[in-house]
């Protein structure tokens, strides 16, 4: 059983001594850009929490937004967080970290390396068909 003391607690802002009645006090977070968040996104199957951080705030007078990049799978992804987003964010746990800015540059690395692979081979394919099927369509408009 609580008592009337348990509910209440002193905390201290700028020099000021405040009682808060904790049954009715309201958590405020504070986020920066850079700051490491969790957040619950909502897919087919229910919500899942995926690690990200903040990169910006978008002041829109009708539905101000936090910009998250955020990893889905290995996959970098952007969401803008607003009031009417089926999503949460929460701060993240230190202890909770998965990746780090390492991490997150090496991912984007990659990412690139592959999509210049990608690039490359349909070059590659081009050439083929250009140099041994180019003669059958000769007489067809290339646009």
């Amino acid at each position: 059983m609580e008592t009337e003391n348990e509910n209440k607690r002193i905390v201290e802002i700028h020099g000021i001594k405040m009682e808060v009645d904790l049954q009715y006090a309201k958590r405020i977070d504070t986020y920066r850009v850079g700051d490491p968040v969790k957040i619950m996104i909502k897919d087919y199957s229910g919500y899942k929490a995926r690690p990200g951080v903040i990169v910006g705030f978008c002041d829109f007078s009708e539905n101000p937004a936090i910009e998250v990049i955020y990893l889905e799978d290995s996959d970098l992804k952007l969401l803008t967080f607003t009031s009417k987003s089926e999503a949460e964010i929460a701060p993240f746990n230190d202890y909770e970290m998965v990746f780090s800015r390492v991490d997150i540059l090496a991912k984007i690395d990659r990412s690139i390396q592959q999509k210049e692979e990608e690039i490359r081979t349909l070059q590659s394919k081009k050439e083929a068909f250009e140099k041994h099927f180019g003669k059958v369509f000769a007489n067809e408009m290339v646009s």
